[in-house]
């Protein structure tokens, strides 16, 4: 899929036969969009600068000129690659205008709206993007491609392609069939000023103030909030907690982490508000849902192999080397290996009180990507999603909303249950997680 989510290597180009006498047209068009989350190693949309990305999946019109109006002559849903399935027959001499939509869909009933209006309105106001030609500007009648590159880059053009890459991987990374999704771009209308999701929505903080980042400029915060809508929709990790508690928040323990709560610690960032990190310790149940999210947003632009990069849009510690070497990048986009296994919780944070019922989200994407892409008996997103959905999260002393899957519960009570004579399925299982350091 690598070549169907990349640049649209066309010419602007129309080619006809000399000999045909009407016109019919195949038609294909592109979204312009760019990233700043882009070249740390990642094997899709790996480069910086605005591209043309095939519209997948967009609704699309043809529609021609009748007096001051627009008939409608054709509908459809535009392809893989962002192209009409057939040829469309014009008229000569005609004024025309292609229409391409930022709702998207594919088979089953996989939707996706973009919009940038009012929630929770949902759906009511995708946008249309109007590409204007005459049958007098394609050179010469005959049959041939007519390619639309329009310019227009803004936070719907970038949302859109994400969404067209969640559309296309909706069978390996399950975009569960009769699944609406609604995004939102107004930094007005949504709820909060951070991305989030909530009820089969998600808003994408597209504010430029000096406290918020355009998030609609990182693909893999397009993602990560994919991954909770997928999550809610199969009930996989996290999916409990949306319509339940909002706001569930991401509260670190700050008495985890050293006698002194206002002492910065690689398990913390109690000097940066707010105050958590990729490598803060949380309660298991944040770190699993937030680690799965970020899998899900990794999974959308690396292959399915050993090696997994990401540009991080938020803090994160990294070492420098030698005694209490750790220094935090608080400047993302942050360099983030998303296979490695540093078992950041076990090496790096005092276990006083101990690790039980407690994470990172850095450990746990490590876990749910090497599960999932390393190995010889692979978990699909399916499966690790109906593990999840096996077991009941518990209330972790009385922190609720603080609940969380427990690992003895999540191996013994569903993995042994779902395999029970498939013993390296669950040795898989089992080994990722001591590797990743989340089996507490």
């Amino acid at each position: 899929y690598k070549i169907a989510f990349g640049m649209l290597l066309f010419l602007s180009v129309v080619f006809f036969s000399h000999n045909a006498s009407a016109i019919a047209a195949k038609f294909c068009v592109t979204w312009k969009a760019n990233y700043v989350d882009a070249g740390y190693g990642e094997d899709v949309g790996n480069s910086l600068g605005a591209y043309d990305w095939g519209a997948r999946y967009s609704h699309a019109q043809l529609q021609k000129k009748v007096g001051s109006d627009y008939d409608t002559v054709w509908s459809g849903i535009l392809d893989e690659y962002g192209c009409t399935l057939d040829y469309i027959l014009l008229d000569s001499f005609a004024t025309y205008r292609f229409r391409q939509g930022t709702k998207l869909e594919r088979a089953d009933a996989r939707k996706i709206y973009v919009q940038h209006g009012v929630a929770p309105d949902y759906g009511a106001t995708w946008v249309w993007l109007n590409n204007n030609f005459t049958t007098q500007d394609l050179s010469m009648p005959g049959l041939g491609t007519v390619i639309f590159n329009p310019s227009w880059n803004s936070p719907q053009t970038r949302v859109t392609v994400v969404s067209g890459q969640v559309l296309n991987n909706s069978d390996d990374l399950e975009y569960p069939d009769y699944t609406q999704t609604y995004v939102n771009t107004n930094p007005a209308k949504c709820t909060s000023t951070v991305s989030n999701y909530l009820n089969s929505g998600i808003c994408i903080a597209t504010d430029y103030s000096s406290d918020h980042l355009d998030h609609s400029h990182y693909k893999f915060v397009i993602g990560h909030e994919f991954g909770h809508r997928q999550a809610n929709a199969t009930n996989g990790p996290g999916g409990y907690i949306w319509g339940v508690e909002e706001g569930y928040g991401i509260k670190p323990y700050f008495t985890d982490y050293s006698p002194n709560t206002t002492t910065q610690h690689p398990c913390n960032c109690v000097d940066i508000a707010p105050s958590v990190c990729l490598q803060s310790r949380t309660a298991i149940g944040p770190a699993q849902v937030e680690g799965w999210a970020h899998f899900y947003g990794a999974a959308l632009f690396n292959d399915r192999e050993s090696d997994c990069h990401m540009g991080f849009w938020d803090k994160a510690w990294y070492y420098e080397g030698g005694i209490g070497g750790y220094v935090i990048d608080t400047t993302p986009p942050v360099y983030l290996n998303c296979a490695a296994n540093p078992k950041w919780m076990e090496n790096r944070c005092y276990a006083d009180p101990d690790h039980t019922n407690r994470g990172t989200m850095l450990d746990w994407l490590n876990f749910y990507w090497n599960v999932w892409a390393n190995g010889s008996h692979l978990f699909s997103v399916n499966e690790i999603s109906n593990v999840w959905e096996g077991t009941t999260p518990g209330a972790e002393e009385g922190l609720v909303p603080y609940v969380g899957w427990l690992w003895d519960d999540l191996v013994w009570t569903v993995v042994v249950d779902q395999y029970p004579s498939n013993f390296a399925k669950q040795d898989q299982f089992i080994d990722k997680g001591d590797e990743a350091g989340v089996d507490y």
